[in-house]
């Protein structure tokens, strides 16, 4: 992912961190510890009220960190500061952001699509925890393909489906969100291979 003035390249890595090159100068600038499993995402923007540019980077563990990037005024780079950080069900492998950058979309390895704001929640006074990411669910799905679909016999809003991620969804005919869901647990690599609804 570029930087927005399009000077440095920040590169995911898959030890967990992100490293920072110099575009102009061909040069490696440093890099940053992420996460305890591979940068997956990186998303660069700049904080319209304050002008100063952010990195949120996504990793396999699902976590998600939002940095601040304050220009150390000596042509080598940034000091870069971990400004909150929040935890979603699967690897984090995409970030999109909003056109006013308030918001970023991210997308995880387990079918989840969440909103995060990227202004954070600030953490209690005087704890010195670092402020969340509080994600909003906007959708979720399988992570495998469906096996089978199944509609119960006296209902047509709701229907059922498994998928080789061994998960049960249920879900609501009208807007296409999930009721409920179950883990299918099944010994060895046995695969589901068909459903039934029933009241």
């Amino acid at each position: 992912q570029f930087s927005v003035d399009m000077w440095k390249l920040y590169a995911g890595t898959t030890t967990g961190d992100y490293m920072v090159v110099d575009v102009r100068g061909k040069k490696t600038l440093g890099h940053c510890n992420t996460c305890s499993s591979g940068v997956l995402s990186i998303g660069c923007f700049r904080d319209s009220t304050t002008g100063q540019d952010k990195l949120m980077a996504g990793g396999g563990d699902g976590s998600i960190t939002l940095f601040s990037m304050n220009d150390d005024g000596d042509g080598n780079g940034n000091t870069t500061m971990t400004e909150a950080t929040g935890l979603l069900p699967g690897g984090v492998i995409a970030l999109s952001f909003s056109p006013d950058q308030m918001e970023a979309i991210a997308g995880t390895t387990q079918g989840f699509v969440y909103r995060l704001r990227t202004t954070p929640t600030a953490a209690a006074p005087n704890t010195g925890e670092t402020p969340r990411l509080e994600p909003l669910l906007v959708s979720e799905n399988h992570s495998a393909g469906i096996v089978a679909v199944a509609y119960a016999s006296e209902e047509s809003d709701r229907f059922a489906s498994i998928s080789y991620d061994r998960t049960i969804r249920i879900w609501d005919a009208s807007d296409y969100s999930v009721v409920t869901k179950a883990v299918v647990v099944v010994s060895g690599n046995v695969e589901p291979s068909s459903l039934a609804y029933s009241l």
